[in-house]
């Protein structure tokens, strides 16, 4: 790959952009192999990379051919591409659910009245037993041995804990009502199929170990009838009815692929922990149609995240950091974290030995930032490290806890000190009004318009990578 000087900065800011404080000579990010990547990744023919497809196959031979071109080591035994085995996953339209009390039973079809989101490999089957409901806030799991948990608000952002602590206590099934037709109609709205893993990857968030179905205004109206309302719950409450979930699934097996490469240290010693950078290549595929395009390209989200690593490997390739740098391209997690889950469950190099992380997949901005956020466990080295290198650049950090959004989430729930590094929306001279017709213009997340376009403003973009690189340093040096 080419090298051409950084050109996202004004020339006053290079000195301060480029300078290496941990003593590595300085690098400039190659925007013009970006483009050649970007527009590769989000061309048509890809098909917009959907998990398990040709386009994806595409998109992932492209990538390794890369990785091979910057000499970087295999990551996985069998190459740079580690076949990611997947199981597609629809419930099918017989299954029922019976809700007892006494001698009266009332029974519920799939789709009309409940629909699972999504489940991991364990939580294909059935269950039944006494209905419980819940509070929404913990509740001590040892009463709910054997029972169907009713619990009446989306476990939402508590839902890693609260699934871990029901599988633990021996919990059936799950219940989660959702009384309001609309809000039902749109969660069941495009959930009637999912990708899972093939193997046990211990994700409750997007492939919990344990049936979870979201129940409509009917089955959730007699779940609660004779309740007294509002309710305040104090602890369990037993439902004094039963829960008998009759599921059936059509189940079929994909081979999706994730991709890593490794640049090894220079610290003979050191050059056995590795710090693991992670953007993920897959996208939508093809979707809803906007006009006559129905191609969810996915330039920003993620060819551009592809883009930064490859970048910033060739920008790291002449003086390579103390730690060995590992650059993981993982498919799926647009479908529920798939790859990433699936690495860190089962990875080529021991996690003890993974020092810290650093993901890109917050899109491409269309100018160069000046305010970032870094989110992770906000007490971590790699939280510090990087809103440091970020500060000491004159920018603003805004350190921030994380959410399950993206593949950094795998590495955070396996205690690794993680980032996720965000661009804001305060981008380097440009008055609010210019920002928002920048971001009216380009911003095209989850669309069929994320495309590849040849005025596409790189600036932002080599920022974006100039500063990932500058962290990976902080976090791959001798001194942690």
């Amino acid at each position: 790959m080419k090298t051409i000087p950084l050109i996202c900065a004004p020339a006053a800011l290079l000195p301060v952009l480029l300078a290496v404080p941990l003593g590595a000579p300085a690098q400039t990010i190659d925007t013009t192999a970006m483009r050649e990547v970007t527009a590769a990744l989000a061309h048509d023919s890809l098909r917009g990379r959907d998990t398990g497809t040709a386009g994806e196959r595409a998109a992932a031979r492209i990538i390794a051919e890369a990785l091979a071109r910057l000499a970087l080591e295999p990551a996985h035994p069998g190459g740079f591409v580690a076949p990611l085995p997947l199981l597609r996953v629809r419930m099918d339209t017989t299954s029922r659910v019976v809700v007892g009390t006494g001698a009266d039973s009332a029974m519920f079809q799939a789709g009309l009245h409940f629909f699972m989101r999504s489940a991991g490999r364990d939580a294909l089957r059935s269950f039944a037993g006494p209905a419980v409901l819940v509070a929404d806030d913990a509740t001590p799991p040892d009463s709910l041995r054997d029972v169907v948990v009713v619990t009446i608000q989306p476990p939402g952002e508590a839902q890693r804990a609260r699934t871990r602590a029901w599988i633990r206590a021996g919990v059936r099934g799950v219940i989660v009502l959702v009384p309001s037709a609309s809000q039902f109609a749109a969660l069941r709205d495009g959930a009637d199929g999912w990708l899972t893993s093939d193997a046990r990857v211990d994700e409750p968030v997007w492939q919990p170990d344990l049936p979870i179905l979201f129940a409509g205004p009917s089955l959730s109206a007699a779940l609660l009838d004779g309740l007294d309302r509002p309710l305040r719950l104090s602890g369990p409450l037993p439902l004094e009815r039963s829960v008998d979930a009759r599921l059936q699934f059509a189940i079929e097996s994909i081979t999706s692929a994730n991709i890593a490469g490794v640049l090894r240290g220079s610290d003979p010693v050191l050059r056995h922990e590795f710090v693991v950078l992670t953007a993920h290549y897959d996208h939508l595929g093809v979707g809803p149609a906007l006009g006559t395009d129905s191609v969810y390209n996915g330039f920003s989200d993620n060819a551009a995240g592809v883009a930064m690593l490859l970048a910033i490997a060739d920008a790291l390739r002449p003086a390579p950091p103390s730690r060995s740098v590992l650059f993981l391209f993982p498919s799926g997690e647009e479908r529920g974290l798939l790859g990433s889950s699936a690495w860190v469950a089962d990875p080529p190099v021991p996690l003890e030995r993974v020092t810290a992380a650093l993901n890109l997949d917050a899109g491409a901005p269309p100018a160069p930032p000046v305010r970032w956020r870094v989110a992770g466990d906000t007490g971590s080295v790699a939280v510090r490290g990087a809103a440091a290198v970020v500060r000491a650049l004159g920018w603003t950090a805004d350190v921030t806890g994380a959410n399950a959004n993206s593949d950094h989430w795998p590495f955070l729930d396996r205690g690794i000190p993680t980032v996720f590094l965000v661009p804001g929306r305060e981008w380097e001279g440009l008055d609010e009004a210019g920002r928002d017709r920048l971001f009216a213009r380009w911003d095209r997340y989850h669309r069929p318009d994320d495309e590849w376009h040849p005025e596409y403003p790189f600036s932002g973009l080599a920022r974006y990578a100039a500063l990932a690189l500058e962290i990976t340093r902080r976090l791959a040096a001798r001194a942690r």
